[in-house]
């Protein structure tokens, strides 16, 4: 699997924090809904967690995935970045007002475009607007997204553009995810099984996908999570939250129980495809379609 970081930079200023939580969330999400790697999808904002102006103060101290400084993409990751890395400005149109986070992003942006990554932007902005910030950016060549908003914000909290922003991270990620074959018919096939729903919907999809019944498809999800053939009472026993804590750290539950659910995969088998480093849809596609002789 293509291993490609979308690592997202936001300057703050003039968005509330209800809207960075929308896109921290939308990183966090990637884990629990693609089974992505936590370093797979990253989000840095200018100003960290001052920002944020929690009781805890800065959680960076907490592992990598806390460090949320823009300044932390700029001295850890920044020089490493690849052909296989996308970096992605966000940004609103009135961000200049604050001249030193402006600078901050503008030395970041600079640097990431003389590196191997690909890039792009997002600006959100007034309608009235959108003419003068497309001129703006007509000279850098990167892909940039303006996003012209007749109606932008309420009593000046800008609802409109953290929502208008919070669909454009959706796509990109759900499309990045989709492209990298975490999706097969429009469902999402590489769950982290780490609580009750997702439980219970990883063995609905691969009940969906493979038309077997929901008591199969439980049975193939249990021998995913457990490693074995045949599931005894005593793993039937025990309680959803044990089950839970087994598989919330292991990867390709749901792929893997697709494939045995397909009938043409044992786990020794189903194990080896998963890690061939082929589209997890295509694996599956394979499987669905080997009982019905089309390729």
């Amino acid at each position: 699997h293509t291993h490609t970081h979308r690592i997202y930079t936001h300057k703050h200023t003039h968005f509330s924090v209800d809207f960075l939580g929308d896109r921290l969330m939308d990183q966090s999400e990637m884990v629990d809904t693609y089974g992505c790697r936590l370093d797979e999808v990253q989000a840095f904002v200018v100003g960290g967690w001052d920002v944020f102006h929690n009781s805890e103060g800065d959680l960076s101290s907490r592992g990598g995935s806390f460090a949320l400084d823009a300044t932390t993409f700029e001295s850890k990751y920044l020089a490493n970045l690849t052909a296989k890395d996308l970096v992605i400005f966000l940004r609103n149109d009135s961000d200049r007002q604050d001249a030193e986070a402006w600078a901050t992003l503008q030395r970041i942006e600079d640097k990431v475009a003389g590196s191997a990554a690909r890039y792009g932007k997002v600006t959100v902005c007034q309608r009235e607007r959108a003419s003068s910030v497309r001129a703006c950016v007509a000279s850098r060549c990167i892909s940039h997204a303006v996003v012209a908003l007749t109606h932008y914000d309420v009593d000046t909290i800008p609802v409109y553009a953290e929502f208008a922003l919070k669909l454009v991270l959706n796509v990109i990620t759900t499309g990045a995810n989709v492209m990298k074959g975490a999706v097969y018919g429009n469902r999402m096939i590489n769950l982290t099984v780490s609580n009750n729903k997702l439980y219970h919907r990883s063995a609905e999809i691969v009940s969906l996908l493979t038309g077997v019944s929901g008591a199969v498809a439980e049975e193939c999800l249990l021998r995913a999570i457990y490693r074995c053939d045949k599931i005894d009472e005593a793993v039937r026993q025990l309680p959803l939250s044990t089950v839970i804590e087994k598989a919330t750290p292991m990867t390709f539950i749901v792929p893997r129980a697709a494939l045995l659910a397909t009938g043409h995969h044992t786990l020794q088998s189903a194990h080896a495809a998963l890690h061939s480093g082929q589209r997890l849809r295509d694996l599956l596609r394979a499987a669905l379609n080997a009982g019905t002789g089309t390729q």
